[in-house]
């Protein structure tokens, strides 16, 4: 017989990440590779293969280090921050949902020039710009989605009361209700007051003021 756990809001939202993380770390995994792949095809125009060469040769502390540069996409307002790991632009959207990883962030040198402003400006036409503006488009479209899921989970786990409960209501989730039951610590055992007390002093004789 399965056991039952009371369900605290912090078990609801644990429970709602990690079904958003099964239905999406993929997606959003491949979305940001793409993003660091154009991050990085981006950096190989603007430094040439012999100034990267110059570059790699300069000792450590020589030039500027970043993870991120700025660049004008057509004629949008703004800048754009493209990161080298793909993900500067969504931390907030789905950071909790991405799979886990002992990757470093990767920094590049870039010229002294490029740590502030803008980079450089990419005309309405080029490759460059309709790859960031699909990029972005399916960045909108699942935001919207990883939402919209959000709040159907939500109403389910929060109509419920224990994870018994949420396996009878939602038995195809089980899985994901047996992972979050194990993750519960365990519940203290309970000390008699009697012992307590005497480990205390208590009742105290008198009160220090």
């Amino acid at each position: 017989m399965s056991k039952s756990i009371p369900l605290t809001n912090m078990m609801r939202d644990r429970f709602i990440t990690d079904l958003l993380g099964h239905r999406y770390a993929d997606e959003i995994a491949g979305l940001e590779s793409e993003a660091a792949a154009l991050a990085l095809a981006v950096y190989n125009d603007i430094y040439k293969p012999a100034q990267r060469a110059a570059m790699a040769d300069l000792p450590a502390g020589w030039m500027a280090e970043v993870s991120n540069f700025a660049i004008q996409f057509g004629d949008s307002n703004g800048y754009t921050h493209l990161s080298f790991d793909g993900v500067h632009g969504y931390r907030g959207e789905w950071s909790a949902l991405r799979k886990k990883s002992e990757a470093k962030p990767i920094a590049m040198r870039v010229a002294h020039k490029h740590t502030t402003g803008c980079a450089k400006v990419y005309a309405p036409e080029h490759r460059f710009t309709a790859t960031f503006r699909s990029i972005e488009e399916r960045r909108k479209d699942l935001a919207k989605r990883v939402q919209e899921s959000r709040t159907q989970i939500k109403a389910v786990v929060y109509s419920v009361s224990s994870t018994k409960m949420l396996r009878e209501r939602w038995p195809e989730a089980s899985a994901f209700v047996t992972r979050l039951e194990r993750i519960v610590p365990p519940r203290l055992p309970s000390v008699p007051l009697s012992s307590l007390n005497a480990s205390l002093g208590l009742p105290p004789t008198e009160v220090r003021p």
